[in-house]
């Protein structure tokens, strides 16, 4: 498999898994916990642990997107120049 190929498939698979609604709906409910428990927590160290938490959560669902994108921009640019 080409490396054009590679990102490409790379791409459709992270979409797929984040249009998936079972990824959609445990993302959320991570989310969602992590920020119930940030608001009831009173340790200040407990609470920028969740933040931490939280931030890798949203790095996780950013590289994913990354995926996404670099697998668009590889289709285009294909298709621009066949």
């Amino acid at each position: 498999m080409s490396e054009e190929s590679e990102i490409i498939q790379r791409g459709t698979q992270a979409k797929e898994f984040l249009d998936n609604p079972l990824t959609k709906d445990t993302l959320t409910t991570i989310e969602e916990a992590i920020i119930d428990q940030w608001k009831v927590q009173v340790s200040p160290d407990a609470r920028e642990e969740l933040w931490y938490t939280l931030k890798g959560l949203e790095r996780f669902k950013s590289i994913l997107e990354q995926t996404v994108e670099s697998g668009d921009a590889q289709v285009m640019f294909k298709e621009k120049f066949k």
